[in-house]
């Protein structure tokens, strides 16, 4: 089970976050500004917000194999519908692909939960997640070749037919998986309900409001950063950004290991976020004169930290509440992880238009991350169920 879910979440990562990566030929061919890819994140996760709310009760009724599969082929319809270069039909194709991505992580730690014992927890589900910076590495280092060789939107339509066809050998087994895993009772307790009776749960969603709001503007922005103000080519800059995430792929499962043998799963989040504030501060400075090779140690920096906290935070999640909860409870604590998503892009495009770069918003972004990851530490503490 564990390689399945792996396996979509990387799909899953390489359809949506090739698209910023892109941002600049994308923006340029449809006439818009290249800060548009703020916009494109903030309406990707408003429709994983939905997502995210309604993963409980998809899991309760299709089973949580058949709609993880069910989120790939959401993903890759709203990635080909972006392809078409519409500008109308942009904002329906982000919020569809969006969606789907909102049911990813609930529906995996449904799986995942049942099958992975407490003490193991921590290392699992942050094996699962570097998926993530796997099948984004991968967005940094195929799509832009393609897209100069084939055109952007050859290059979606590509990355859309793939997740088609990583679907169709399972579906013999999501058809079964339906049948067996179908309820039409009134299940668990919905997400918003389980925030609301642990308080645990409730403060680490809150926390990671800022950690995810760091993580997603260094995956949003950073190759556009790179390019106006570190002087890169956008192939260089495309390499430097997947230096990132191959860091955050090793780190992830490394804090997870670290999170189960001390049984300070707060604690360890709290380190994350310190350490990923700190990187993000050092983005906020790098010139043409930085070279290569510091820029690639700084990125690969802040990706083990910014890009490496999910998997201890979703295995803590599951620690707090029953297996039968497990998507509900994730999908509501993603509700406030996906809000500082939304938000965060937002504000930190306004911050470099009035600040006149993205130096300063990275600055700014960085110094509200750090008082969530203490909070994380403070609250939350050692991790044990209290």
């Amino acid at each position: 089970m564990l390689w399945q879910t792996f396996l979509v979440q990387v799909l899953a990562a390489f359809a949506i976050f090739t698209v910023p990566v892109l941002a600049t030929e994308i923006a340029a061919d449809l006439g818009l500004e290249p800060a548009v890819a703020g916009l494109y994140t903030a309406t990707l996760f408003a429709g994983a917000i939905l997502g995210s709310a309604l993963a409980g009760a998809v899991s309760r009724q299709v089973g949580a194999f058949a709609a993880s599969l069910g989120s790939i082929l959401l993903i890759s319809a709203g990635i080909a519908l972006l392809a078409a270069g519409r500008f109308w039909l942009l904002a329906p194709a982000v919020l569809l692909a969006g969606f789907g991505y909102g049911l990813v992580n609930p529906t995996a730690s449904a799986l995942l939960v049942r099958v992975t014992p407490p003490e193991r927890r921590g290392w699992v589900f942050s094996v699962k997640q570097t998926g993530v910076p796997i099948g984004t590495a991968l967005g940094g280092f195929v799509a832009p070749p393609l897209a100069h060789a084939l055109g952007w939107q050859a290059t979606l339509l590509g990355i859309a037919a793939a997740g088609v066809l990583m679907v169709v050998p399972f579906a013999g087994e999501a058809l079964r998986s339906l049948k067996a895993e179908r309820s039409t009772g009134h299940g668990p307790a919905g997400g918003v309900q389980l925030l609301q009776r642990h308080r645990q749960l409730l403060v680490l969603a809150m926390g990671s409001f800022a950690l995810a709001a760091l993580q997603l503007c260094l995956t949003t922005f950073l190759t556009a950063h790179l390019v106006l103000n570190g002087g890169l080519s956008l192939v260089q800059a495309g390499q430097v950004f997947a230096c990132s995430q191959i860091g955050g792929a090793v780190a992830r499962p490394l804090w997870g290991k670290l999170a189960d043998r001390t049984g300070r799963a707060g604690r360890t989040l709290c380190l994350i976020g310190v350490l990923g504030s700190i990187m993000g501060l050092l983005t906020a400075f790098v010139t043409p004169g930085w070279p290569l090779f510091a820029m690639i140690l700084v990125w690969t920096g802040f990706g083990a930290t910014s890009l490496a906290w999910n998997g201890v935070f979703f295995a803590e999640i599951v620690r707090i509440v029953r297996p039968d909860e497990a998507a509900a409870a994730t999908g509501g604590a993603q509700l406030f992880t996906y809000s500082g998503i939304v938000t965060g892009p937002l504000l930190f495009a306004l911050v470099a238009s009035l600040a006149g770069g993205f130096g300063p918003a990275y600055a700014a972004l960085a110094a509200v991350a750090l008082p969530g990851a203490v909070a994380i530490g403070a609250m939350v503490g050692s991790g044990r169920r209290g």
